[in-house]
């Protein structure tokens, strides 16, 4: 735990929410100090001039921002991350004002030719200061499109003090997903499978196809040999059950949206069995919108995680979010309900930017149509990520998968889950591992920790959640979050058999067919 000495001491004060989710955030402890008290600390952070600093203690000097809006470039420089070096990058919120000193330090960003963000040594000064967090504001709401300068010299700071030391991401993970596409020919509208296949190869990217279970009842062979054998370029997930409106938002009584849910795995499974392709549990929110009773059943029936598109996933309600809400690699939604953010396609990338800096997944949402003048947007937005660091492109359903943080205790390696299914490899020096969920997940008292694949088909052993349990020989760990009010899908009856959902999609699927050829 790394003490950090905040002056003056009326800062710290003035600062009680954003200072204690910094803590929750990184292992460090702050405490208010006055000027000439430095015992016991190993850094500093000032939003006043900072004077008689100990040789090598490590020092963030803050000014007041000024208000007003600017473009900010971070400079191509080892005092920086790697995925923020050379990127420009907007803030509405403020200019930077007059700047910090420049002479011989190295300057990490600034304004055109003002420098807002220098260091020397051991000490940095930057033109940014970030305010307290409103009660209804969590820590991601300073670090977003249009507003993130005045946080991220003390962020940046923090992770530097104690990197190695804390948490460890999971590896920066990314994807492309497309609504609504099927295996009934060899494309779907603009969407060649081939010609993605040969263009992901080139560009390196990874494609997904969120398929409406209702599609699943036929299957073309070119298409399905395709999938089957490139699918570490192009996959499948689910897109609701019927696709009709309202289909996860209507209110309903719970029993008929489990039989909604169980109707759409019992679909998929069938499909699987037909073709042998995989289709991940990962489910796409018809039109965008999930209730919150929607995500419980989910939940229940064993869906992984949630696909949907919200500027700011975490505001599901009037509650006033958890201090690391939108922060950390994952986040669990209503009663323990995983989610994959999405990104629509043609919109600016900083979110995204911000995202991969927070360890988060990308996946970049859009329709047939989004690539009616070809695969050039694709390619561009994969440069893009690509240029963030060693990135993984991967099916939804992996990408789940490896939502997990890691950190070491000993021989013990601690597993934060940011999903209902994870499966990684323990490291050597691992003889035992524990797996706990984050604060927000909320439904510790119903999980239970599955751990394993039983070759036999009897059930895995399993572990409350926060119990150790032995690593395998193999190193290989496969767990999986067990509640105790599950239901199997399999036994759940069907719904009634209605022929509106089935001419809507004939007719939906033909709009989308022809609009192409035309």
């Amino acid at each position: 735990m790394r003490h950090i000495g905040v002056f003056p001491a009326g800062a710290a004060n003035a600062r009680p929410r954003l200072l204690q989710a910094l803590e929750e955030a990184y292992p460090v402890r702050f405490e208010a100090r006055e000027a000439g008290s430095w015992e016991g600390l190993d850094a500093a952070v000032s939003f006043a001039p900072l004077e008689g600093a100990p040789d090598g203690l490590p020092t963030l000097t803050l000014a007041e921002p000024s208000p007003g809006s600017a473009v900010f470039d971070l400079h191509d420089t080892d005092g920086l991350e790697p995925m923020l070096r050379g990127r420009s990058v907007r803030d509405a919120t403020t200019d930077g004002g007059a700047g910090v000193a420049a002479d011989d330090r190295a300057v990490l960003a600034s304004r055109g030719r003002t420098v807002v963000w220098s260091a020397r040594g051991s000490g940095e000064h930057a033109a940014a200061a970030p305010p307290e967090l409103a009660a209804d504001e969590s820590l991601r709401d300073l670090l977003k499109p249009g507003r993130f300068f005045a946080a991220l010299p003390l962020v940046c700071f923090l992770r530097r003090l104690t990197e190695g030391e804390g948490w460890t991401a999971p590896p920066l993970r990314a994807a492309f997903q497309l609504d609504d596409p099927n295996l009934h020919r060899p494309r779907y509208g603009h969407v060649r499978y081939a010609e993605l296949v040969r263009d992901a190869d080139e560009h390196d990217y990874h494609a997904a196809m969120a398929m409406i279970p209702l599609d699943a009842w036929y299957a073309n062979r070119s298409a399905v040999r395709l999938f089957r054998e490139r699918g570490d370029r192009i996959s499948l997930l689910m897109h609701g059950n019927d696709h009709v409106l309202g289909e996860f938002t209507q209110e309903r009584p719970e029993a008929e949206r489990v039989e909604l849910l169980a109707q759409a795995m019992r679909r998929i499974d069938a499909f699987e069995r037909r073709t042998g392709l995989g289709v991940g549990r990962v489910m796409v929110a018809p039109h965008g919108d999930c209730s919150d009773p929607m995500m419980t059943a989910m939940a229940r029936t064993g869906m992984e995680a949630l696909c949907i598109e919200w500027p700011y996933w975490w505001r599901t309600s009037n509650e006033a979010p958890a201090l690391l809400s939108g922060w950390e690699p994952g986040e669990f939604l209503v009663d323990g309900m995983p989610v994959l953010p999405r990104h629509p396609v043609q919109h600016e990338t900083d979110e995204v930017l911000f995202r991969a800096f927070l360890g988060g997944p990308i996946v970049f949402t859009g329709h047939h149509d989004d690539l009616a003048d070809g695969l050039a947007l694709f390619r561009e937005r994969a440069a893009f990520v690509n240029g963030l660091g060693d990135v993984r492109w991967t099916s939804l359903g992996e990408m789940a998968a490896g939502a997990a943080a890691t950190r070491r205790e000993g021989t013990t390696l601690r597993i934060r889950a940011f999903s209902r299914r994870l499966e990684l490899d323990a490291p050597d020096w691992a003889e035992q591992a524990v797996l706990e969920l984050p604060a927000a997940h909320g439904s510790h008292d119903l999980e239970r920790v599955l751990v394993g694949r039983q070759s036999n088909g009897s059930a895995p052993p399993s572990s409350a959640v926060g119990e150790p349990f032995p690593v395998p020989a193999s190193r290989r760990l496969e767990l999986r979050l067990q509640r105790h009010d599950a239901v199997d899908p399999s036994t759940v009856p069907a719904p009634s058999l209605r022929a509106w959902p089935i001419l809507r999609r004939v007719l939906a699927e033909s709009r989308d067919r022809l609009s192409a050829r035309l």
